[in-house]
């Protein structure tokens, strides 16, 4: 029969604190103080505080996580269907998301994409 652990000062060391964060918390939490940090960054610096965690663990605990692990939801792909409706018959959906996202991605963000075709507007515009 094993012996009856004893509540050591070595096991008290070990416990955990329940008024300190957790490793998760902890990340995000300088993440939210320090924006520009990167996973290296952070885990060093968390280590510095007594936060023992890698720098994969740093870069999983701040992906965006998505609503439903493992595929799509419903809502998103009724979303997809009423999009697909709308360029039935005329342009492959497929095609035109692609186009699209390709034109955001050499604009840089959304925002810079609208810019660009509200200039382009603009000048068409002026030209007549």
């Amino acid at each position: 029969m094993a012996a009856k652990r004893t509540n050591t000062a070595a096991n008290n060391a070990n416990a955990t604190d329940n008024n300190a964060p957790n490793k998760a918390e902890a990340i995000r939490q300088y993440h939210a103080e320090n924006p520009n940090a990167g996973p290296s960054d952070i885990a060093k610096a968390l280590k510095a505080k007594g936060v023992d965690v890698t720098a994969s663990r740093v870069s999983t605990v701040l992906r965006p996580s998505s609503k439903k692990k493992g595929g799509l939801d419903v809502d998103t792909i009724k979303v997809a269907a009423e999009f697909a409706k709308q360029y039935e018959g005329s342009v492959d959906a497929k095609a035109a998301i692609e186009k699209v996202g390709k034109f955001i991605d050499s604009c840089g963000s959304t925002e810079k994409a609208l810019e660009a075709l509200d200039a382009y507007h603009a000048v068409a515009e002026a030209i007549g």
